[in-house]
């Protein structure tokens, strides 16, 4: 989607969820459980492991049951990181987008 005077892009909805992020060259998409603590979940995970986060969009839908994170990183994340998520508590499924 574009918006904006410029006509920039935004990423304004993964598979049901309402968000809004520009796209940028590494991405990480975590569909998680829609309760208190799972953005720390996440950011802990993410910064034990050395990665930044340079932006961060939340969205969710009005049923309660889940919600996503989209995170854009500066980086590639690695398999080994993602797959810690994956275990995490809460978690319901995460995946990395290099769009470069």
């Amino acid at each position: 989607t574009l918006v904006g005077i410029r006509s920039e892009p935004r990423i304004v909805m993964v598979d049901d969820h309402a968000i809004d992020l520009p796209p940028s060259d590494h991405m990480v998409v975590v569909r998680n459980e829609d309760r208190p603590g799972m953005i720390g979940v996440v950011g802990t995970a993410l910064g034990d492991a050395g990665v930044n986060v340079a932006d961060m969009a939340v969205g969710h839908v009005g049923d309660g049951h889940s919600a996503i994170m989209v995170l854009s990183t500066g980086g590639p994340v690695s398999v080994e990181v993602l797959d810690d998520l994956r275990r995490r508590p809460g978690i319901i499924s995460v995946r990395a987008l290099d769009l470069v």
